[in-house]
């Protein structure tokens, strides 16, 4: 379970701006193991940013993800022998649903600002894309907490790139 903000990038950088972010994540990887499996949830509300927003409102992202985690074994103890640190990357497959979020397009759209883009719908449209990212973790017992961030990204047509980058500071249970 984690939170933190999310900050928008690519297509989605001009007409948004940061905003909260949660995350839920389920995976197995053995305390001594290099490889990992992973699928989380991500909640994201990007703010508005004030030339697009007469145009849009409450922009909403939802991003589910299969990942592969790869533990670095190289700084277990760092901390002491009673925790256990691992700094660590994540990667995979995420499939992206958004509503009410104005994006960047490359033909077409309304202006603003300078800026061509399609402002959103009340309906939920979804996306196929990857992410990817590393973190680092502070393990005792059957607990953990961690940082991380990765980038989320998606393509649609008559866009560039779609991208987030979630911050999240959180805490595993085992």
């Amino acid at each position: 379970l984690g939170g933190g903000v999310s900050a928008p990038n690519g297509a989605l950088y001009n007409p948004n701006s940061a905003g909260p972010s949660a995350q839920l994540q389920l995976g197995w990887q053995g305390a001594k193991n290099l490889l990992g499996l992973r699928a989380d949830v991500n909640y994201a509300k990007p703010g508005e940013d004030g030339v697009f927003s007469s145009c849009q409102a409450d922009p909403e992202i939802l991003n589910f993800s299969a990942d592969a985690k790869l533990q670095l074994p190289f700084f277990t103890h760092l901390m002491g022998a009673q925790h256990r640190f691992a700094l660590y990357g994540i990667g995979g497959y995420t499939h992206t649903m958004y509503k009410n979020l104005p994006i960047r397009v490359e033909s077409g759209g309304q202006s603003a600002g300078g800026i061509l883009f399609q402002p959103g719908t009340n309906d939920w449209t979804h996306a196929n894309g990857w992410n990817a990212g590393g973190g680092a973790s502070l393990g005792w017992g059957r607990t953990e907490l961690f940082l991380e961030t990765c980038v989320l990204a998606f393509n649609k047509s008559n866009i560039p790139q779609a991208r987030q980058m979630p911050f999240v500071l959180g805490i595993n249970f085992y």
